[in-house]
């Protein structure tokens, strides 16, 4: 097997030697090689972990720990160091230091996205330490990066069950979660029960650990559970903004906005937002009076959501207020068109820039106005048919489909140009298409020219390939009679123009789709089909191709 280091050894051939010299057992040699290499740029911590393992075989394992340590200290991601390091430590007899060492190698792991291999380690962890708190909890954390949701809820709840015994608070809340879920999900009985005897390693961030919960149970379908969990964190710890932005969803999806809403500003303090918070020169919009006043609104987030949540953006013309509306620019064109009394502004080059020269009296990103409108559930939808295209590229988009005399489905199959959770194979779409009397037509952003040939479908009309911006769509959409689509940012125009629109959804939806209802608060034209299991397609094909047999 070759050399860990063997890389480095190939580019610096004084360190190739130096390793020959260990390897051959001149320890001398080689610990004087290291000592003239070490601060060479690159090879400290190599050196520093070499040297460690000299001073180990020479029977100095307190030295070879210190050397360890500052390999680490130098390089925190070289996992021999760790693995090492661990080996020494239960070499001086301190099991629970090596312990804690392998658990420190699993975050850094975790954190460069190998959640697989930490998750091996922290197996090893539990075996030989089946009470450490650390390791039940970040395995849970990554099995549910990696979407194993039963296995991830049920090592973050022994993770739980462990902190509360040193805290009856969590204690107690450990005890009612694991009980509702044992009703709900009946092999969680059959789990072999936690050792006796207090936590061991670090005890902390159990705030982390419920809201983790939380979210697995979501996907898991346990939305009152997982309310509770998101509850509990936050009474845990206030100021965990992660906690806050995850009560939020949950709060949304079991439809209390107003409280919904007000968690949900937290989402520019947790460092798992994924939109940077933009920092302009204006005061922040706080439900002043907005008479004769002009105010920025900018799109946050997805196309998505910026379409989902335009129709609030007018509302501040009727408060008095002269509103400036920054969008991206693929939807400058269709909202110019479409959100009557409102300056539409294309998006500014950076982010801490203002997209106008015209003087403001206040700044607010779009999805803070549900909070500053009080919008509430009843409210919904909050308007039918509000996006429109052009009229000239409305009459030329007409003519374009005008030959095809049978009914036009436009079709997306994933919410991106690239494969994501939200992707469904071509393939699995087959019974769709086995309908027949129907013209297909792709409206998949991205879309490879090879990707309808290469699934049998070359008579489908590719569509996406002419559309230059969502005002084009949006005229593709109007001459069609039907979309198919995923969540996707399609799908939210063609709803929001009215036109008939039928989701594939996946059976973990986001907050806006939660529930079992076909239809939808938000848009009165579309018709949800959701997987009755997690992955499940084929399902859905099969439910929208009985649909599609019926339809017109």
């Amino acid at each position: 097997m070759e050399h860990p280091f063997a890389a480095v050894a190939r580019a610096v051939p004084a360190f190739a030697a130096a390793l020959e010299r260990h390897e051959a057992g001149d320890l001398a040699a080689a610990r004087a090689a290291y000592l003239d290499l070490i601060d060479q740029q690159g090879l400290t911590a190599l050196c520093l972990h070499q040297l460690g393992l000299i001073a180990a075989a020479k029977g100095d394992h307190a030295g070879a720990a210190a050397m360890l340590r500052a390999a680490i200290r130098v390089d925190p991601l070289q996992p021999l160091a760790y693995h090492n390091l661990s080996e020494i430590l239960d070499r001086l007899g301190d099991a629970g230091g090596a312990t804690a060492v392998l658990v420190e190698l699993g975050c850094v792991l975790q954190a460069q996205g190998a959640h697989a291999p930490a998750i091996q380690l922290y197996q090893r962890v539990l075996a030989r330490d089946p009470l450490n708190y650390a390791a039940f909890v970040n395995a849970g954390t990554g099995l549910a990066w990696l979407g194993e949701y039963g296995q991830a809820a049920r090592r973050l709840l022994d993770g739980i069950i462990l902190y509360g015994r040193l805290s009856p608070d969590v204690a107690a809340f450990a005890r009612g979660i694991a009980e509702r879920l044992e009703k709900r999900i009946g092999a969680w009985a059959e789990a072999a029960p936690l050792p006796a005897g207090p936590p061991t390693g670090a005890v902390e961030k159990i705030e982390d650990a419920l809201t983790t919960l939380g979210t697995a149970l979501d996907q898991l379908g346990c939305a009152e559970e997982a309310l509770l969990c998101h509850r509990q964190s936050v009474a845990a710890a206030p100021g965990f903004a992660l906690g806050h932005w995850n009560l939020a969803l949950s709060l949304l999806a079991a439809g209390d906005f107003l409280g919904g809403w007000k968690e949900y500003e937290w989402r520019w303090l947790s460092d798992r937002f994924r939109e940077p918070r933009r920092r302009l020169p204006l005061p922040t919009w706080r439900r002043q009076a907005l008479d004769g006043k002009r105010i920025l609104i900018w799109g946050e987030q997805g196309l998505a959501e910026i379409i989902q949540f335009a129709p609030l953006v007018p509302r501040l013309a009727s408060l008095g207020a002269e509103v400036v509306f920054e969008v991206p620019h693929p939807l400058l064109r269709l909202f110019r068109q479409s959100l009557d009394g409102v300056r539409v502004v294309g998006r500014a080059a950076g982010p801490h820039t203002l997209p106008t020269e015209l003087p403001l009296d206040y700044a607010l990103p779009q999805m803070s106005l549900p909070h500053r409108l009080d919008l509430r559930i009843q409210d919904l939808p909050l308007a039918t048919d509000y996006l429109r295209p052009t009229p000239g590229d409305r009459t030329d988009w007409a003519k374009r489909l005008a030959a095809e005399t049978r009914p036009k489905v436009g079709l997306v199959w994933t919410e991106g140009a690239e494969a994501s959770a939200a992707t469904i194979p071509l393939a699995t779409l087959r019974p769709l298409f086995e309908v027949g009397g129907i013209a297909w037509h792709s409206l998949q952003p991205g879309a490879p020219a090879e990707a309808l040939p290469a699934a049998g479908l070359e008579t489908m009309r590719d569509l996406a390939r002419h559309l230059t911006d969502f005002a084009d769509l949006a005229a593709a959409i109007d001459a069609l009679d039907l979309v198919v689509a995923t969540d996707s940012a399609v799908a939210h125009l063609a709803a929001a123009m009215g036109k008939p629109t039928w989701m594939m959804m996946p059976a973990a939806c986001g907050w806006p789709w939660s529930g079992k209802a076909q239809s939808s608060r938000w848009y009165p034209s579309v018709r949800l089909f959701r997987q009755p299991t997690p992955g499940d397609w084929s399902a859905v094909a099969e439910a929208v191709a009985t649909e599609l047999a019926g339809w017109r």
